[in-house]
């Protein structure tokens, strides 16, 4: 049996680390792995989530889930979940 402990870092830690790490699970030889079916990003500063998903040909299809009361799925983890839940304890820069 294996432990396995959690830290909490902040994204800025988490992209040094990674852009520091010699392995790089998402891409090979500059291609997007076979088996990746779903990505997101996801805005900062507004309630905005892009979800590009692999349809059967192939092809990357782009879903946008925008404002605080939308709903958002992703569909490669059967995971369904709100805006307001992903962007909990987040204050929104005021409008200029």
């Amino acid at each position: 049996m294996f432990a396995s402990s959690q830290i909490y870092i902040t994204p800025e830690e988490y992209l040094e680390l990674e852009e520091n790490s010699p392995i790089k699970y998402e891409y090979i030889d500059g291609y997007i792995i076979e088996t990746l079916q779903e990505y997101i990003l996801i805005n900062p500063k507004k309630p905005r989530v892009e979800c590009f998903r692999r349809n059967e040909d192939g092809l990357w299809v782009l879903q946008s889930y925008v404002g605080e009361e939308t709903s958002f799925q992703l569909q490669s983890i059967n995971f369904a979940g709100t805006m307001t839940q992903l962007y909990e304890d987040v204050d929104f820069p005021s409008p200029a």
